[in-house]
Protein backbone atom coordinates (compact mmCIF):
# COMPACT_ATOMS: atom_id res chain seq x y z
CA UNK A 1 0.00 0.00 0.00
CA UNK A 2 2.77 2.38 0.89
CA UNK A 3 4.61 1.43 -2.28
CA UNK A 4 1.58 2.25 -4.32
CA UNK A 5 1.17 5.62 -2.62
CA UNK A 6 4.81 6.46 -3.24
CA UNK A 7 4.44 5.56 -6.91
CA UNK A 8 1.32 7.71 -7.27
CA UNK A 9 3.04 10.58 -5.48
CA UNK A 10 6.06 10.30 -7.79
CA UNK A 11 3.84 10.34 -10.86
CA UNK A 12 2.00 13.41 -9.61
CA UNK A 13 5.29 15.22 -8.95
CA UNK A 14 6.57 14.21 -12.41
CA UNK A 15 3.40 15.43 -14.12
CA UNK A 16 3.50 18.73 -12.20
CA UNK A 17 7.16 19.16 -13.17
CA UNK A 18 6.35 18.49 -16.82
CA UNK A 19 3.54 21.04 -16.68
CA UNK A 20 5.82 23.71 -15.15
CA UNK A 21 8.54 23.02 -17.70
CA UNK A 22 6.06 23.24 -20.55
CA UNK A 23 4.58 26.51 -19.27
CA UNK A 24 8.07 27.94 -18.75
CA UNK A 25 9.11 26.96 -22.27
CA UNK A 26 6.11 28.64 -23.91
CA UNK A 27 6.49 31.78 -21.80
CA UNK A 28 10.16 32.04 -22.74
CA UNK A 29 9.43 31.50 -26.45
CA UNK A 30 6.63 34.04 -26.37
CA UNK A 31 8.83 36.60 -24.68
CA UNK A 32 11.66 36.04 -27.17
CA UNK A 33 9.31 36.31 -30.13
CA UNK A 34 7.74 39.44 -28.73
CA UNK A 35 11.11 41.09 -28.23
CA UNK A 36 12.23 40.16 -31.74
CA UNK A 37 8.99 41.40 -33.23
CA UNK A 38 9.37 44.70 -31.37
CA UNK A 39 12.91 45.09 -32.67
CA UNK A 40 11.72 44.41 -36.23
CA UNK A 41 8.92 46.90 -35.81
CA UNK A 42 11.37 49.49 -34.47
CA UNK A 43 13.64 48.98 -37.47
CA UNK A 44 10.73 49.26 -39.90
CA UNK A 45 9.51 52.44 -38.21
CA UNK A 46 13.00 53.95 -38.40
CA UNK A 47 13.28 53.03 -42.07
CA UNK A 48 9.89 54.53 -42.79
CA UNK A 49 10.77 57.73 -40.93
CA UNK A 50 14.11 57.99 -42.71
CA UNK A 51 12.45 57.46 -46.09
CA UNK A 52 9.80 60.08 -45.34
CA UNK A 53 12.47 62.54 -44.15
CA UNK A 54 14.44 61.98 -47.36
CA UNK A 55 11.32 62.55 -49.49
CA UNK A 56 10.47 65.70 -47.52
CA UNK A 57 14.01 67.05 -47.97
CA UNK A 58 13.94 66.24 -51.69
CA UNK A 59 10.59 67.98 -52.13
CA UNK A 60 11.81 70.97 -50.13
CA UNK A 61 15.00 71.18 -52.20
CA UNK A 62 13.02 70.98 -55.43
CA UNK A 63 10.68 73.73 -54.26
CA UNK A 64 13.66 75.89 -53.23
CA UNK A 65 15.39 75.34 -56.57
CA UNK A 66 12.22 76.19 -58.48
CA UNK A 67 11.71 79.28 -56.36
CA UNK A 68 15.34 80.29 -56.81
CA UNK A 69 15.11 79.84 -60.59
CA UNK A 70 11.91 81.81 -60.81
CA UNK A 71 13.36 84.68 -58.75
CA UNK A 72 16.63 85.14 -60.69
CA UNK A 73 17.03 88.62 -62.19
CA UNK A 74 19.35 90.31 -64.67
CA UNK A 75 20.44 93.94 -64.34
CA UNK A 76 20.58 95.78 -67.67
CA UNK A 77 20.77 99.39 -68.81
CA UNK A 78 19.13 100.91 -71.87
CA UNK A 79 20.19 104.25 -73.38
CA UNK A 80 19.34 106.37 -76.37
CA UNK A 81 16.02 106.65 -78.12
CA UNK A 82 13.65 105.11 -75.56
CA UNK A 83 11.11 107.01 -73.50
CA UNK A 84 12.55 106.02 -70.11
CA UNK A 85 16.29 105.27 -70.39
CA UNK A 86 17.47 103.77 -67.11
CA UNK A 87 18.75 100.64 -65.34
CA UNK A 88 16.17 97.86 -65.07
CA UNK A 89 15.82 94.54 -63.25
CA UNK A 90 14.22 91.88 -65.45
CA UNK A 91 13.59 88.16 -65.07
CA UNK A 92 16.37 85.93 -66.31
CA UNK A 93 15.58 84.86 -69.87
CA UNK A 94 14.09 88.22 -70.87
CA UNK A 95 14.90 89.58 -74.33
CA UNK A 96 15.72 93.04 -75.72
CA UNK A 97 12.10 93.61 -76.69
CA UNK A 98 11.06 93.11 -73.04
CA UNK A 99 13.61 95.73 -71.98
CA UNK A 100 12.36 98.23 -74.57
CA UNK A 101 8.79 97.75 -73.35
CA UNK A 102 9.94 98.18 -69.74
CA UNK A 103 11.59 101.45 -70.77
CA UNK A 104 8.30 102.82 -72.11
CA UNK A 105 8.90 101.96 -75.76
CA UNK A 106 10.82 103.66 -78.56
CA UNK A 107 10.83 107.34 -79.48
CA UNK A 108 9.92 108.52 -82.98
CA UNK A 109 13.59 109.04 -83.82
CA UNK A 110 14.71 105.55 -82.80
CA UNK A 111 16.59 103.49 -85.37
CA UNK A 112 15.61 99.91 -84.55
CA UNK A 113 16.95 98.40 -87.79
CA UNK A 114 20.31 97.13 -86.44
CA UNK A 115 18.83 95.98 -83.11
CA UNK A 116 18.06 92.28 -82.57
CA UNK A 117 14.95 92.49 -80.40
CA UNK A 118 14.89 88.70 -79.89
CA UNK A 119 18.36 88.67 -78.31
CA UNK A 120 18.48 87.25 -74.78
CA UNK A 121 19.63 89.81 -72.22
CA UNK A 122 22.92 89.27 -70.41
CA UNK A 123 23.52 90.47 -66.86
CA UNK A 124 25.18 93.93 -66.59
CA UNK A 125 25.00 94.71 -70.32
CA UNK A 126 23.99 98.02 -71.87
CA UNK A 127 21.65 98.34 -74.85
CA UNK A 128 21.89 101.53 -76.93
CA UNK A 129 19.13 102.59 -79.33
CA UNK A 130 20.60 105.02 -81.88
CA UNK A 131 18.98 108.13 -83.31
CA UNK A 132 18.27 107.67 -87.03
CA UNK A 133 18.83 111.41 -87.71
CA UNK A 134 22.25 111.19 -86.07
CA UNK A 135 23.10 108.12 -88.17
CA UNK A 136 22.09 109.90 -91.38
CA UNK A 137 24.18 112.92 -90.36
CA UNK A 138 27.19 110.69 -89.75
CA UNK A 139 26.77 109.06 -93.17
CA UNK A 140 26.64 112.46 -94.87
CA UNK A 141 29.70 113.61 -92.91
CA UNK A 142 31.65 110.50 -93.89
CA UNK A 143 30.75 110.97 -97.55
CA UNK A 144 31.85 114.62 -97.44
CA UNK A 145 35.14 113.70 -95.77
CA UNK A 146 35.68 110.97 -98.34
CA UNK A 147 35.08 113.40 -101.20
CA UNK A 148 37.47 115.95 -99.67
CA UNK A 149 40.10 113.26 -99.17
CA UNK A 150 39.78 112.03 -102.75
CA UNK A 151 39.94 115.60 -104.03
CA UNK A 152 43.03 116.35 -101.96
CA UNK A 153 44.64 113.13 -103.14
CA UNK A 154 43.87 114.00 -106.75
CA UNK A 155 45.35 117.50 -106.34
CA UNK A 156 48.44 116.05 -104.71
CA UNK A 157 48.92 113.48 -107.45
CA UNK A 158 48.66 116.21 -110.12
CA UNK A 159 50.95 118.72 -108.40
CA UNK A 160 54.25 119.74 -110.04
CA UNK A 161 57.42 118.75 -108.19
CA UNK A 162 60.53 120.97 -108.16
CA UNK A 163 63.33 118.45 -108.68
CA UNK A 164 65.91 120.92 -107.32
CA UNK A 165 64.25 121.25 -103.90
CA UNK A 166 61.98 118.21 -103.48
CA UNK A 167 62.65 115.74 -100.69
CA UNK A 168 63.04 112.03 -101.26
CA UNK A 169 59.42 111.46 -100.20
CA UNK A 170 58.13 114.11 -102.63
CA UNK A 171 60.17 112.71 -105.53
CA UNK A 172 58.88 109.23 -104.70
CA UNK A 173 55.33 110.48 -105.41
CA UNK A 174 56.16 111.11 -109.07
CA UNK A 175 54.71 108.24 -111.15
CA UNK A 176 57.48 105.80 -112.11
CA UNK A 177 60.00 107.27 -109.63
CA UNK A 178 60.63 104.91 -106.75
CA UNK A 179 62.70 105.33 -103.60
CA UNK A 180 65.93 104.22 -105.29
CA UNK A 181 65.55 106.60 -108.25
CA UNK A 182 64.60 109.44 -105.88
CA UNK A 183 67.91 108.97 -104.05
CA UNK A 184 69.82 109.05 -107.35
CA UNK A 185 68.08 112.33 -108.33
CA UNK A 186 69.17 113.90 -105.02
CA UNK A 187 72.76 112.60 -105.46
CA UNK A 188 72.96 114.08 -108.97
CA UNK A 189 71.73 117.56 -108.01
CA UNK A 190 74.11 117.70 -105.02
CA UNK A 191 77.10 116.79 -107.20
CA UNK A 192 76.13 119.09 -110.08
CA UNK A 193 74.71 122.06 -108.19
CA UNK A 194 71.19 121.22 -109.26
CA UNK A 195 69.37 120.74 -112.56
CA UNK A 196 69.61 123.51 -115.16
CA UNK A 197 66.50 122.29 -116.99
CA UNK A 198 64.09 119.38 -116.71
CA UNK A 199 65.86 117.51 -119.54
CA UNK A 200 68.91 117.15 -117.28
CA UNK A 201 67.00 114.56 -115.26
CA UNK A 202 67.66 112.11 -118.10
CA UNK A 203 71.30 112.17 -116.99
CA UNK A 204 70.24 110.38 -113.80
CA UNK A 205 70.74 106.63 -113.89
CA UNK A 206 67.52 104.65 -114.53
CA UNK A 207 65.75 107.60 -116.21
CA UNK A 208 65.61 107.39 -120.01
CA UNK A 209 63.55 109.00 -122.76
CA UNK A 210 60.44 106.89 -122.07
CA UNK A 211 60.49 107.72 -118.38
CA UNK A 212 61.10 111.40 -119.13
CA UNK A 213 58.01 111.53 -121.38
CA UNK A 214 55.92 110.17 -118.52
CA UNK A 215 57.14 112.65 -115.92
CA UNK A 216 58.03 115.84 -117.81
CA UNK A 217 54.64 117.43 -117.09
CA UNK A 218 55.05 116.74 -113.38
CA UNK A 219 58.48 118.24 -112.78
CA UNK A 220 60.14 121.66 -112.82
CA UNK A 221 63.48 123.21 -111.91
CA UNK A 222 62.19 126.43 -110.29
Amino acid sequence: MKKKEKLVGSLIIFVVLIIFLTIGYFNTTKRNLTQKDMEDMFVEVNKSDAKQTSVDKSDKKEVNNTSSTNNKKVIVEIKGEVKKPDVYYLDEGSIVKDLIQQAGGLTEKADITPVNQAKKLVNNECIIINNKDQINANVVSKNINKEVSVSAGADESNSIININTASKEELDKIPGIGAVTAEKIIEYREKNSGFKNIEDIKKVDRIGDKMFEKIKDRISVN
